[in-house]
């Protein structure tokens, strides 16, 4: 986990970071992000680090009509 006094992208970014410095090695290769549609895990650059990390990335949706789904 990442705190910050600001709601800015680099919280984000700096979370998995994070993760990725500290927990590489003990992340199950199933492992994956899951996510709100907020703008930080939106971003492309957010989502570019990720592909490049090659983590999965799981986004909650709320679909039209009241329905909600998954984004794999």
């Amino acid at each position: 986990y990442h705190v910050s006094d600001s709601i800015k992208l680099d919280i984000a970014i700096t979370t998995i970071n994070k993760l990725i410095t500290h927990h590489k090695d003990d992340l199950h290769e199933s492992a994956f992000v899951h996510s709100d549609q907020g703008f930080h895990y939106t971003s492309p650059k957010f989502q570019k680090l990720l592909i490049s990390l090659e983590l999965l990335y799981v986004l909650w949706l709320l679909l039209p009509f009241g329905g909600t789904g998954w984004l794999f």
